[in-house]
C-alpha cells in the first residue's frame, strides 16, 4: 500500500510528546515509509537499533522512495541512530518540503553501512530524463555524527534529469567534518541564501 498516494496529512499535538519510533535498526522496519499529497507536522520519528535485528541494510528515521507526492514536513524531528534521518527517492514531478525541521544523523561505522549518507540523503530518480524532481530546505537544522560527505547528500544519478534544490536558513554540520556537503549535479535555485553552507546559497 506505501505505493498508493494518498492526499492524508499527519498532525501531532507536538513533536516532543508524539513520537513514531522503531527500535531494531532494520531497513524493513522503517518508523514511517511515505507517500503521500499532504502535511507531516509536530511529529518526532526515531529509529535506534537498541534491540536489533540482523540486517543487510539498516534503518531511516523517515523513507520515501515509492513514487511522486507532495509533502511538506513542518516542525518535525527526524532522528536516525545507524543512518540518515531521511532516505529520499525524487520522482518525476515531486515537490518535497522540510521546514523548521531538526534531521539529525547519529550514525557511525560501528553499526552499518549507510553512516557516510549524511543526515538527508537524497537521489534523483535512476531513469533517464526524469524531470521536475524538486526539495525545498527551509529554516532547518540538519547534523550528521560521522560522515566525510557531509550533513546533507543530494545526488543527482539519473542522466539528463532535473533536480531543483531550493534552501534557505538552514544550519548544517556534520559533528567530525564540521560544515561539508556533496551535491552532485544538482540545480540550485535562486531563491537559495542564508544559509551556513556556501554551497547552498546561490
Amino acid at each position: 500500500m506505501r505505493n498508493k498516494l494518498r492526499y492524508i496529512s499527519l498532525i501531532g499535538i507536538d513533536k516532543n510528546n508524539t513520537i513514531i519510533q522503531d527500535d531494531t535498526g532494520n531497513y524493513s522496519n522503517c518508523p514511517a515509509e511515505i507517500r503521500t499529497n499532504g502535511i507531516i507536522s509536530n511529529l518526532t520519528f526515531i529509529a535506534t537499533h537498541d534491540t536489533p535485528q540482523e540486517a543487510s541494510r539498516f534503518s531511516y528515521a523517515v523513507h520515501m522512495d515509492f513514487g511522486n507526492q507532495n509533502v511538506t514536513f513542518d516542525n518535525c524531528k527526524l532522528v536516525s541512530f545507524q543512518a540518515p534521518a531521511a532516505g529520499i527517492g525524487l520522482y518525476q514531478d515531486d515537490f518535497i518540503t522540510f521546514k523548521n525541521c531538526e534531521l539529525l544523523s547519529f550514525a557511525d561505522n560501528n553499526f552499518g553501512n549507510f553512516y557516510n549518507l549524511g543526515a538527508l540523503y537524497v537521489h534523483s530518480n535512476i531513469n533517464p530524463n526524469i524531470l521536475n524532481q524538486n526539495l525545498t530546505l527551509i529554516n532547518n537544522t540538519i547534523q550528521s555524527k560521522s560522515s566525510n560527505r557531509g550533513s546533507v547528500f543530494l545526488d543527482n544519478i539519473g542522466e539528463n534529469g532535473e533536480f531543483n534544490l531550493t534552501a534557505y536558513n538552514n544550519m548544517c554540520y556534520d559533528l567530525s567534518y564540521n560544515k561539508l556537503i556533496t551535491l552532485n549535479g544538482i540545480t540550485l535555485t535562486p531563491q537559495s541564501f542564508n544559509n551556513n553552507i556556501p554551497q547552498l546559497n546561490f
